[in-house]
Formats: structure tokens, C-alpha cells, sequence
């Protein structure tokens, strides 16, 4: 650019510049009437969506209100399982151990029932 606009005056530099930044300023122009039309398509949509979001939220909060409350009412009967379980737990544990000391019992029995019959034939051999 320095070579073409060497030999040219001071008015007629001017003039070029202000040429070529008529030829910028059109399609600036054209873009920013394009992005101001897009913007006044695409307001209704955003609002529209920006109240869908709202409306979403409020929604969503009621159904979280909801499953807690849901939780809270389940929190009791839970907990009185929980205290069954326990209790079917111990008393399952004193059955068994009943149940082992009941066959210790009964194998000492049938030791002693053992140790009765051999006495008993021997007295009757004697």
C-alpha cells in the first residue's frame, strides 16, 4: 500500500481510506441488521425456554419435596424392621445355641445310657 500511495497527496489518501472503510463499513452493516433481526426471531424462544427452565425447576423441587416426604413416612417402618431383624437375629442365635446344648445334653445321655446297660450286664452276669 506504501508504494501505491506514495506519490498520492494528502486529499487523495484520504479519500482512499475513506473509501476502502465504506467498503468495511456495508457488510458490518448488512451483519449487524442480520444479528438484529436474528435477535428479535430468537427472544420469544429464549424467554420461552428460560420459562420452561423455571417451570422445570418448580416441578422438579415439588417432586424432590415429595420423595422426602415419601423417605420421612418410610423412616419409621424401616427402623422397626430393622429393630425385628435384630431381635429375629438374637433369638435366632438363642435357638441355636439352645439347640447345640440340647445335643450335648443328648450325647451325654446316650453316653451315660451306654455306660447304665454295661453296668447292668455285668450285675446280670454276676
Amino acid at each position: 500500500m506504501e508504494e501505491t500511495t506514495k506519490n498520492l497527496t494528502m486529499d487523495k489518501k484520504l479519500d482512499l481510506v475513506l473509501t476502502e472503510l465504506a467498503d468495511v463499513k456495508a457488510p458490518v452493516v448488512k451483519l449487524e441488521a442480520f444479528a438484529e433481526e436474528r435477535s428479535r426471531d430468537t427472544k420469544p424462544v429464549l424467554g420461552q425456554i428460560h420459562a420452561d427452565i423455571a417451570n422445570t425447576r418448580i416441578e422438579m423441587r415439588e417432586r424432590f419435596e415429595k420423595v422426602d416426604e415419601r423417605f420421612r413416612e418410610l423412616e419409621k417402618p424401616i427402623a422397626l424392621v430393622r429393630e425385628d431383624a435384630r431381635m429375629a437375629h438374637r433369638t435366632t442365635k438363642l435357638i441355636f445355641d439352645e439347640m447345640v446344648r440340647a445335643r450335648v445334653e443328648w450325647d451325654d445321655t446316650q453316653r451315660d445310657v451306654q455306660k447304665l446297660k454295661g453296668w447292668v450286664e455285668k450285675l446280670e452276669a454276676a
